[in-house]
């Protein structure tokens, strides 16, 4: 058989490989594996699912001169590439020893070049993002990998004349076949991956719109105005059959078939909405007898659970729910579970401003000077864009999000707060703003305040750090960076807020600090309101020091003095 015979059998044979690919990569483990976020037992299907198609490989290739040429190469690179070397591997291995055991005398070359091919592919893939990976360089890969596959056979092969005879017909047709196939199998799968972003973009900004429109009806809390609003609007807005939500005792909203039964105010909660009030996790109805309705006739067959949280405790529930026939899909998960962090925050924010209306208290104040639509609804776009090109890194900015709402409440009413605890907000705070900003904006620690246990009026260091960047840094097309320095000196500790921006005016700096003053930044009123607070725990020696010179940047110190004197301050004042 002549080199290009081979190579259009060979070619043919592929398209049966590539077609049953392409079916079982439409399953949730494919598309979970692509977004990085398989388990272990999905990946040990998927090494079992290529080396499988590897065994294909091996029975579509064509008896030539006691060897197979074969197309199993392109299986076990896929795998490495999408699934990291231990899945190359092991889909390698099972290809690969399964070609050991039909015999021959290139069967341990071909069967050890499997193995390799896929570590080899899954040890590159570690280094290589994901949106980088597309078919031009699946085709090198492929060649590189079958390269090495025929370079294999040439060293351990024996007797080394019938190996180099093999090669010599088998190399072009195998390399240019398999990687041909890795080719279409990283475009089909990049196909999908692209079709998982676009519907998770719909979803999250379908999940913010929604989030917009509910917002006025939230801030008053989770009571059954509130539920019927909200439950209204996202049976309106999406395909879903059937809205509930409740709080830890009642239901508080049912709209859709069902609502009939499915009582406001009634006590009656389903079985999976106890479990996930106890359990905090959402959980997914996937048969009629999970929704723990009594009425036999209840339209609810398949749903998902959400919590709706406070300070990390579930306070309620919102369940999406679909008939018979029409199951909960992971797009409706998505839904679900977005909605319920934006929710949570919402509630959270009425929480502060729960708190603001019962506690008159200066740091109070400046939490709601600080704390505004504009940084809200900027996180929240900052969270929508990397929800297109970054799930993970959305959901960790979700959590510094939540972190940093949460942290304003766990305060209380105290007037100082350890030093941790405020740089802890601080670097929840600044998670979101260097997201949003990219690389115009770099953040520097120096921390050295050792182990001792530092106070500071809580809400101090994060508006110094929001002015350096939205009043120095911000304006400047190149951005610049902020640095946070602590340092011990004469047993008192300095805390040092630095940015390079574009500084202040020398007429500006004269009256920054005097009270009722506001710059034209407007930046003026949280700077005197710290320093206010600064001199009424510690004195007027512990004022804010503000240095600065136009063009030139920023600094900001201030000075915590011994822990006797807080001690003083803290029995004056019980």
């Amino acid at each position: 058989m002549g080199v290009f015979q081979l190579l259009i059998e060979l070619i043919e044979h592929f398209g049966l490989i590539v077609a049953g690919c392409f079916i079982l990569m439409r399953f949730g483990a494919f598309r979970k594996i692509l977004l990085k976020r398989a388990n272990t037992t999905e990946k040990i299907l998927i090494t079992l699912f290529f080396g499988g198609f590897g065994i294909v490989g091996t029975y579509m290739g064509v008896p030539l001169l006691d060897a197979i040429p074969n197309l199993r190469g392109m299986s076990s690179i896929t795998a490495g590439l999408l699934g990291g070397p231990l899945v190359g591997m092991g889909a390698g291995l099972i290809a690969g020893g399964h070609r050991y055991m039909l015999g021959g005398f290139s069967a341990l070359p071909c069967g050890l070049a499997t193995l390799v091919e896929g570590l080899l592919a899954g040890l590159i893939s570690n280094y290589l993002k994901q949106d980088k990976l597309d078919w031009r360089m699946g085709f090198c890969f492929g060649v590189v990998g079958e390269s090495l596959h025929m370079l294999i056979v040439l060293l351990i092969g024996r007797p080394f004349s019938e190996a180099l005879e093999l090669v010599k017909v088998v190399a072009l047709p195998m390399i240019i076949a398999n990687s041909l196939g890795i080719a279409v199998l990283i475009e089909i799968l990049n196909g999908i991956l692209r079709e998982e972003e676009r519907a998770g973009a719909i979803q999250a900004q379908k999940a913010l719109n929604i989030a917009t429109r509910t917002v006025g009806y939230l801030r008053t809390g989770l009571n059954f105005q509130s539920a019927g609003e909200t439950a209204k609007i996202i049976h309106k807005m999406t395909d879903i059959m059937t809205v509930g939500i409740t709080d830890r005792r009642l239901i508080l909203a049912c709209v859709g078939p069902g609502e009939d039964h499915h009582e406001v105010g009634k006590e009656n909660l389903a079985s999976a909405t106890f479990e996930v009030i106890r359990t905090g996790e959402y959980k997914i109805i996937s048969k009629k007898d999970e929704v723990g309705c009594p009425v036999k006739d209840c339209p609810l067959y398949y749903g998902v659970v959400v919590p709706l949280k406070k300070k990390g405790e579930a306070v309620g529930t919102l369940s999406l729910y679909r008939g018979k026939g029409s199951r909960i899909s992971q797009v409706d998960i998505e839904l679900g579970t977005g909605l319920a962090h934006l929710f949570s925050i919402q509630l959270e924010l009425e929480e502060i401003q729960h708190q603001a209306q019962l506690l008159d208290r200066a740091e109070i104040k400046a939490l709601q000077a600080q704390i505004n639509p504009h940084f809200f609804f900027n996180a929240l776009n900052s969270i929508v864009s990397f929800c297109r090109t970054d799930i993970e890194k959305a959901r960790e900015l979700l959590i510094n999000l939540g972190d940093f709402f949460r942290s304003t409440l766990n305060r209380g009413n105290r007037e100082l707060i350890s030093l941790e605890e405020e740089l802890e907000h601080l670097r929840s705070y600044l998670m979101i703003e260097e997201a949003r900003f990219g690389t115009r904006i770099k953040v520097f620690y120096r921390l050295n305040h050792g182990k001792e246990k530092w106070y500071i009026p809580q809400f101090t260091l994060q508006p110094l750090v929001e002015n350096a960047i939205k009043h120095g840094l911000s304006s400047k097309d190149e951005g610049g960076k902020v640095t946070i320095e602590t340092r011990r000196l004469n047993g008192e500790l300095q805390i040092m807020i630095e940015d390079n921006g574009k500084g202040i005016t020398s007429e500006e700096l004269k009256v920054l600090l005097k009270p009722g003053v506001q710059s034209k930044d407007g930046c003026g009123i949280a700077l005197a309101n710290i320093n206010q607070r600064l001199i009424s725990v510690y004195g007027p020696e512990y004022e804010l020091k503000i240095e600065s010179t136009e063009g030139s940047g920023t600094k900001t110190c201030l000075t915590i003095p011994q822990t006797s004197l807080i001690d003083q301050y803290k029995s004056a004042t019980g």
